[in-house]
């Protein structure tokens, strides 16, 4: 491994990716000349604190044992994103578009789909962590092992993400719907296999089929959130 990083080796993609972006970006992005306003400084400033305030403390909190300043974070993340809210209001009256606007979730689909992904990448993030450590400490697979049994979850994913859009244009917003009861099905069967303690081997169609389901829901999620959003915003 390179440097002694050892598995931080891994971010060390980024570099050459990064590397292509700044190639491309001469000929992919607007012009450059083209005239556009620069950010609120202020705004800027309540949105980045306020962030910095509710992340920090949830980083570090646990392992610091929570101490005062973590608490009194998490309270002035409220308050910063508060102000931050009533800047961008400020500027949007003033015909200066804000950095954040939440205009768009004022429509009623927006604010459900958007409500939606939170909740299902809320679920994934703790599914993903959970099944990594069962994998290593359940099962004593090592890191690479137990990444390897994450596979068949992206190859479900990209073939239905892939096949999302026809799907969505021919069934609508019953996709999703589909994508999420797939899912449902895949976890209860995943959930059948852990208790009996059976093989990985058979995990791998039952994680295919979590993936997929993923895809199923993802894509057109975002599509029919996006399609209500003005183009403007």
């Amino acid at each position: 491994l390179i440097a002694g990083l050892g598995w931080r080796t891994i971010f060390l993609v980024n570099v050459p990716l990064g590397l292509a972006a700044l190639a491309a970006a001469p000929r992919l992005l607007p012009d450059p000349k083209v005239a556009t306003p620069l950010p609120d400084a202020a705004e800027t400033v309540l949105v980045v604190g306020s962030l910095t305030a509710l992340v920090l403390p949830l980083i570090e909190g646990q392992r610091l044992g929570w101490p005062l300043w973590t608490w009194l974070c998490l309270a002035g993340a409220d308050v910063l994103g508060a102000l931050a809210a009533g800047r961008g209001r400020a500027l949007r009256a003033r015909g200066v578009p804000p950095l954040v606007d939440l205009a768009p979730l004022r429509a009623r689909p927006v604010a459900a789909g958007m409500l939606g992904l939170a909740t299902l990448f809320t679920g994934m993030a703790a599914y993903f962590l959970i099944f990594a450590m069962y994998s290593q400490e359940g099962r004593g697979l090592d890191a690479l092992h137990a990444g390897l049994v994450f596979t068949p979850i992206g190859a479900g994913y990209l073939a239905a993400s892939l096949l999302a859009p026809r799907l969505a244009a021919r069934f609508g917003r019953q996709i999703i719907a589909f994508g999420g009861l797939t899912r449902a099905v895949s976890l209860a069967g995943l959930l059948v296999a852990v208790a009996q303690n059976a093989p990985i081997g058979w995990l791998v169609p039952v994680l295919a089929v979590d993936g997929a389901g993923m895809g199923l829901v993802l894509s057109p999620i975002m599509g029919t959130v996006l399609s209500r959003v003005a183009p403007h915003h």
